[in-house]
């Protein structure tokens, strides 16, 4: 994961294996951001993600939720089936929020 600041705004980017191996890394990265900081936006690009797992999903939904309390907005660019089919199977649309569930898992 990629995380830059700039002039209030904050740009996260998923690597290709955004996955238990290294959300641990991720998520110290993006609460380093966070910190202190005020922004304006928030913009998440999930273009590369070839695959995904559920830490990284309870990780960015837990980003969106810090981001909601602070009136943050949240954009997600970029499209990955591998992020969809994790989303799916917890029956949420790429932007966290609910949606259809994936019964092919």
């Amino acid at each position: 994961m990629t995380v830059r600041k700039r002039t209030g705004r904050l740009t996260v980017r998923l690597h290709e294996e955004s996955t238990i191996m290294s959300v641990e890394e991720a998520t110290g990265k993006v609460k380093k951001a966070l910190n202190g900081t005020v922004l304006n936006r928030i913009c998440l690009n999930i273009k590369d993600v070839k695959e995904a797992d559920t830490s990284y999903l309870q990780m960015l939904v837990s980003l969106k939720k810090t981001a909601s309390r602070r009136t943050i907005p949240l954009e997600i660019k970029g499209r990955s089936e591998a992020f969809s089919r994790i989303c799916r199977l917890y029956g949420l649309n790429e932007e966290f929020g609910m949606g259809g569930s994936d019964n092919d898992g």
